[in-house]
């Protein structure tokens, strides 16, 4: 994801979130057996053409955008997180899947600061960026926070394909 970022435009890549949703649902009947319409699978193709045009860009190679290449796995991931999560749901309560996701961001996080690289590349990062990033940082990961429990209660009262849809209304605040 970040690497889109870093090569492409971000209301482009907001708009190449919504293969998000289309992973899950096509995920979701196999692993949640949640059965979509007709009508639903003609909105989920509605969104990969959108997807594919807002991503094409013309130009005299006329190529599709470079971040597609990233987005395509990360929907692929975000979209197995979000089935893995509706399962967990199934299982547990909802401060429950919480805390054990942010416990696996946390150790995640943990183990990629016990590599050397990282840890040096961080230590300069922060140092460049000084108190403004740092700040700047700190307010986007509590807005992701935020977000990140607002997706789980979507995900706990309603089918994970439908809730994986709610999160594609993302682009109409980035536009």
């Amino acid at each position: 994801y970040l690497n889109a970022l870093i090569k492409e435009e971000v209301t482009r890549i907001t708009t190449l979130f919504q293969l998000i949703p289309v992973f899950v649902a096509l995920i979701s009947p196999v692993f949640l057996n949640e059965i979509l319409s007709a009508q639903k699978y003609v909105g989920i193709a509605l969104i990969v053409i959108a997807s594919i045009l807002i991503s094409y860009k013309k130009s005299a190679t006329k190529s599709f955008s470079s971040a597609l290449k990233f987005m395509i796995p990360f929907g692929i991931i975000i979209a197995t997180y979000t089935v893995l999560d509706k399962i967990l749901l199934g299982y547990l309560d909802f401060p429950s899947v919480f805390f054990w996701n942010t416990t696996g961001t946390f150790t995640g996080a943990l183990f990629l600061l016990s590599l050397p690289k990282l840890r040096q590349e961080l230590t300069r990062t922060l140092s460049t960026v000084g108190k403004k990033g740092v700040l700047t940082t700190f307010i986007g990961e509590s807005l992701y926070v935020s977000g990140t429990i607002c997706s789980l209660i979507a995900l706990s009262l309603v089918d994970a394909p439908l809730a994986s849809a709610f999160f594609a209304l993302q682009p109409l605040f980035v536009f």
